[in-house]
């Protein structure tokens, strides 16, 4: 493999690994705001493979809960594969790119989520949170995918950020 593809599925799973983790503890938070308790919101995206049931379980659990964390994760790394795609392509390492880029994915996703793909592969928010919430969930979205990227932000004078880099490393 040419070390251009490595490099590039070694960021992507960094990113996603990264966003994933910070993904799942907005789902958890804002879960734990709106229905008083973090699993649901989790429990809710396991909806894939066990049905509507599972954005009725209350609790933690290693069959809805770990399954909604694993489908998260496998979809952040998607998206974080997506933004570094759009971010090798711009090839721009200023915040404010790297933002837009983490943006535009994040409403990709949205229009992906629940205008494109079928009901049951959606991420079951509809199931747990009120639409009006959504935007905060994808700013969530876009938000760890900035995050997760941060070791190549560069600081207003075009220098590396340090510490966003060593962070990662």
């Amino acid at each position: 493999m040419p070390y251009a593809d490595r490099e590039f599925l070694r960021k992507s799973c960094l990113t996603g690994t990264a966003s994933g983790l910070l993904m799942s503890t907005v789902v958890g938070m804002v879960s734990q705001l709106t229905v008083g308790r973090s699993a649901p919101g989790l429990n809710a995206i396991s909806h894939i493979v066990w049905g509507e049931k599972a954005a009725r379980q209350p609790t933690w659990t290693f069959r809805y809960t770990g399954t909604g964390l694993l489908l998260n994760h496998i979809a952040c790394l998607f998206w974080a594969g997506c933004y570094e795609a759009l971010w090798r392509k711009h090839r721009s390492q200023r915040v404010m790119s790297s933002a837009a880029d983490a943006m535009t994915i994040a409403l990709l996703a949205y229009v992906v989520d629940y205008h494109i793909i079928p009901k049951q592969f959606t991420p079951g928010f509809e199931l747990v949170f009120p639409k009006k919430l959504f935007p905060v969930l994808y700013l969530g979205l876009a938000g760890a995918l900035l995050a997760g990227s941060s070791s190549r932000v560069k600081t207003a004078k075009g220098q590396p950020d340090t510490h966003a880099a060593q962070a990662l490393n």
